[in-house]
């Protein structure tokens, strides 16, 4: 039924959120990976108590909790999470808390020691260009774009890798600027 399917989300979240506090498994990497795993799998599925505020604004400050984390998989899920919280609740997320998650999504783009994460990156920088549009991604498109005309060198190496998630994110942040007045700007330079 809905309320058993509702009290069993809520169930889920709980103990998800108490993973990524580290109340789980001794706050171990593994323990917190899963935890925000399991919330980025609530907010793609649209788990309506969810839409709480607090609930919003508490997941958007555990993620910024971890940002100094360095494990792989818990840096990886963070910026999953970073993109499925822009998509679930696109005003909220693009009123205030993309000031202090979208920066960390940018680093790890521009972080040149990890391609794989980079890549996943770039996806995830293009998921929330169209989940938020031009205007909230605005003050971030030169350092966007500098990063994926840097992922797509002429010359590829072992340590330069032509990553193709940068034309994903290149064609995402076009349609998320469809006007084109926001595209124009930053490529004059």
């Amino acid at each position: 039924s809905t309320v058993h399917a509702a009290q069993w989300h809520v169930s889920v979240a709980n103990e998800a959120m108490a993973g990524v506090r580290g109340a789980r498994a001794g706050g171990s990497s593994e323990a917190v990976h899963g935890a925000l795993c399991a919330l980025g799998e609530l907010l793609r599925h649209r788990c309506d108590h969810l839409h709480e505020p607090q609930r919003f604004a508490l997941m958007c400050a555990l993620a910024r909790e971890h940002f100094g984390a360095r494990d792989r998989l818990v840096r990886r899920a963070l910026v999953a999470l970073v993109a499925r919280l822009s998509e679930f609740d696109k005003a909220a997320f693009a009123s205030g808390p993309i000031s202090e998650l979208f920066p960390f999504v940018l680093n790890v783009v521009k972080a040149h020691n990890t391609p794989e994460a980079r890549a996943h990156a770039f996806e995830a920088a293009g998921e929330i260009a169209l989940a938020v549009g031009a205007r909230a991604m605005a003050p971030y498109l030169p350092e966007l774009l500098g990063a994926c005309a840097d992922a797509l060198p002429r010359k590829p190496s072992q340590k330069r890798p032509y990553l193709l998630e940068a034309v994903t994110c290149v064609g995402r942040l076009c349609l998320a600027c469809a006007d084109g007045e926001l595209m124009r700007a930053p490529l004059a330079d």
